[in-house]
């Protein structure tokens, strides 16, 4: 059964692999959590809404969220943008790659993280995916990732008014 998680009438439905968690995390987030811990790091999605109060370019999302994870010592590596049709909307992805300590301060792990911003046309709400695991796993995690993102689906009060949204 998928997550979902709506904000202002437009609704984003999630799937949820088989043996993972989903946990809402307040009124605009939810995250996903695989079941096994390696190396102190357990692989995730997390989903947040965000509202805005004008039309900004996705693009700019990225960097801005690509930024926040560049501090000493994290050796960032901006892997590269792609455009993507997620759930019939508009969508920007960046991985990137950089280091981080672990959650019970034993040391440091090599992370790789895709974000994904979903920009509904007829919507002030824009939805990011951030999906995180071990660099050392992500040709298996990637396989995860991909599920989740191609299984997405994106609805709102427009789509169910009979609007372009709908047919999408």
């Amino acid at each position: 059964m998928p997550a979902a998680l709506e904000v202002d009438g437009v609704r984003l439905d999630v799937p949820v692999p088989d043996g993972w968690a989903a946990e809402e995390l307040g009124d605009a987030a939810l995250v996903l959590r695989e079941p096994n811990c390696a190396s102190g790091f357990r692989a995730n999605v997390v989903v947040r809404a965000h509202r805005l109060r004008r039309a900004a370019e996705v693009i700019e999302l990225l960097d801005v969220a690509a930024d926040s994870l560049d501090e000493p010592g994290a050796a960032l590596e901006r892997r590269g943008t792609v455009v993507l049709d997620i759930a019939g909307a508009s969508a920007h992805a960046g991985l990137v790659v950089f280091d981080a300590g672990t959650p019970d301060g034993a040391g440091a792990v090599r992370l790789a993280q895709l974000h994904a911003f979903v920009a509904p046309d007829d919507a002030s709400v824009v939805f990011q995916l951030v999906a995180s695991g071990l660099l050392d796993t992500i040709d298996r995690d990637a396989e995860t990732y991909g599920a989740i993102v191609r299984g997405l689906a994106l609805t709102s009060a427009a789509a169910t008014r009979g609007t372009r949204a709908a047919r999408r």
